[in-house]
């Protein structure tokens, strides 16, 4: 049996045209990057080749934080500006030479975590930042061990 023959398809008679859509807006403002990241690091591997040590000791308001940091990275120096406290407030900082700083911390009372943030001068690179961050559990007290550790941005 052979298949029913098939009927030819009409002859379109009409055309559609498509209106080109109008413009929402007059302006291009382009497009908004946000970078969450902090910029990478101008002195690069400062913190890993530096050496921090210290700890807690008695202050005449109680205990205080006071931690030494020498540089070892060539051409690097400690800016002249004072270091900002992280997690208590800064007592004092010193700077017997480009490359060393003594700082010292007072801790806040309830916290477990207490340091500084040292400018740093990066030569022709510019500049960037050296923090110094002591972590501890229970309350500062001297003689309380104190784990010094750094990271540079």
């Amino acid at each position: 049996m052979d298949p029913p023959p098939v009927a030819p398809l009409p002859t379109p008679t009409a055309s559609i045209t498509v209106a080109k859509p109008k413009p929402t807006a007059t302006s291009n403002h382009g497009y908004l990057v946000v970078d969450m990241l902090p910029a990478p690091a101008r002195c690069m591997a400062v913190a890993k080749s530096a050496s921090v040590h210290g700890g807690f000791e008695p202050d005449a308001s109680g205990v205080k934080l006071r931690f030494f940091v020498t540089i070892k990275t060539p051409g690097v120096t400690f800016a002249s500006t004072t270091p900002t406290a992280i997690g208590g407030a800064l007592i004092s900082s010193n700077f017997p030479n480009p490359t060393t700083a003594d700082i010292e911390v007072r801790p806040t009372a309830t916290g477990h975590l207490t340091g500084a943030q040292l400018a740093l001068s990066c030569g022709s690179y510019g500049t960037a930042t050296l923090v110094v961050n002591g972590t501890f559990t229970g309350a500062p007290a001297v003689g309380r061990p104190v784990t010094l550790t750094m990271t540079d941005y």
